[in-house]
């Protein structure tokens, strides 16, 4: 199955109309048509917003499988404990996480955080 055939079947599988889809992922509906029609795949600038209206993967879009990740219990019961924390709670607890790891929180986020940089350090005289 193409990535354009599977978007048409998830089109058709969930009921969903062509002009959410296309409003949702900034394309006209006579966009969407002529993929049909064609059969064009669309271009990798909206597989991410195709995935994001069906909530699949952008893996599933592009090859028709999901990836299964796991998750070990004791990261299960991290995850857990942290959603039961208040909203204030959870950004005092992932500050200090990235503190104490020497990252710093990227602006996103899903993003990984980068290692602080290094302080400068000035040695000389002063005077």
């Amino acid at each position: 199955m193409t990535i354009c055939e599977r978007v048409f079947s998830l089109l058709a599988s969930d009921g969903r109309d062509q002009k959410d889809l296309a409003a949702h992922i900034g394309v006209s509906t006579r966009t969407l048509s002529t993929w049909k029609t064609r059969g064009t795949n669309p271009g990798a600038e909206y597989i991410a917003g195709i995935a994001d209206f069906f909530s699949v993967s952008v893996d599933y879009i592009l090859t028709g499988e999901e990836k299964q990740y796991s998750v070990s219990p004791a990261d299960e019961e991290v995850l857990s404990t942290y959603h039961a924390l208040s909203r204030p709670e959870q950004v005092y607890i992932l500050g200090e996480m990235y503190r104490r790891a020497g990252l710093v929180p990227s602006q996103s986020a899903g993003d990984e955080g980068k290692k602080a940089a290094e302080p400068e350090v000035s040695i000389g005289s002063a005077g």
